[in-house]
């Protein structure tokens, strides 16, 4: 008689997180903007030239979105990665354009 051993393993679907920063005064998009996204394993990108944003093989959970910039106040967001594609755009204050918003981010 034959014994067989079926192993289990726990496969995690890897995700994209996405995205755009626009001006939150003129809704341009905003290029040159770093963003962090912090967890288990803290990564970094730059938005693009349409202030676009993406970091791929991101595991299914809970993160910290961070966007500093000489021009932002320093953003944080919280952020739920489900399924293959979570997109998460935000609206940033430029303090070149809108005065008001010097030392004024938004917080979590």
């Amino acid at each position: 008689m034959q014994t067989r051993t079926l192993t289990t393993l726990a496969v995690f679907a890897l995700a994209v997180l996405l995205g755009h920063i626009t001006d939150a005064t003129t809704g341009q998009p905003m290029p040159g903007i770093t963003v962090t996204l912090s967890g288990a394993k803290a990564r970094a990108t730059k938005s693009g030239a349409g202030g676009a944003y993406r970091f791929a093989n991101v595991a299914p959970g809970k993160y910290i979105l961070t966007i500093v910039s000489s021009d932002v106040p320093t953003h944080h967001q919280r952020v739920v990665v489900r399924g293959k594609t979570t997109v998460v755009d935000i609206s940033a204050c430029s303090t070149t354009l809108d005065y008001s918003c010097a030392g004024s981010g938004p917080g979590m």
